[in-house]
């Protein structure tokens, strides 16, 4: 049974690698991948690179992109318009987006109503509060949850419990531990079988991926 990882920044079986263009290179075989230009690197922004890393037909999705506060070398008009274009790239290619997002939550909301893209929008790493994550879900954003699900008493433990499971994704990131640890840990927190919340990313997988 195996465990779909939705963001990583290594290579292994039934994961989706993150590769940042600009800064690493897409693998020619094996593997599937999003490709973007995270918000660190927005200002190396290379469209036609985007393009023709997007057409691969192992990558599954777009980003990470998106708006970070803590990104003190490029500024947010900056960013704003490199996310938008990974935005334009992934509807040309019909592929999801992958988004980076800090204390940036409400300009990323805002922007989804303005823009109202016609490809599915993931947030990844989410560990905000309960009113942003209600925020996200009401304007159709899916969540995903990592690693900070397996610190005791961590605030995040309570809002991944109020996710609907229809739009929830799990992932490592930067983290070395094995995805199985962080599906066991959810599936505890939410009171259910491990096969079940399998089950229920499997389907959000095909729905968004179409894989």
């Amino acid at each position: 049974m195996p465990f779909f990882d939705i963001h990583s920044h290594r290579t292994a079986s039934n994961t989706l690698t993150n590769v940042l263009l600009g800064v690493e290179n897409l693998p020619k075989t094996g593997g599937s991948y999003s490709v973007g230009f995270h918000p660190a690197h927005s200002s190396i922004l290379d469209i036609d690179l985007l393009q023709q890393a997007a057409c691969a037909k192992n990558v599954w999705a777009i980003g990470e992109c998106g708006l970070d506060s803590f990104v003190k070398t490029v500024d947010l008009t900056t960013q704003k318009q490199v996310f938008l274009a990974h935005i334009a790239v992934a509807e040309t290619v019909g592929k999801p987006v992958i988004i980076h997002c800090v204390k940036q939550y409400q300009e990323l909301i805002a922007l989804k109503k303005k823009r109202q893209p016609n490809v599915p929008l993931l947030v990844h790493g989410f560990a905000k509060n309960q009113k942003i994550a209600d925020e996200l879900l009401k304007n159709g954003f899916y969540l995903s949850f990592g690693a900070n699900l397996l610190l005791e008493n961590h605030p995040i433990l309570a809002v991944f419990k109020t996710v609907p499971l229809e739009r929830l994704f799990l992932e490592t990131d930067n983290s070395e531990l094995p995805i199985s640890l962080i599906y066991e840990k959810a599936a505890t927190l939410r009171t259910i079988l491990v096969a079940d919340l399998h089950q229920a990313i499997s389907e959000n997988k095909k729905k968004v991926f179409g894989k």
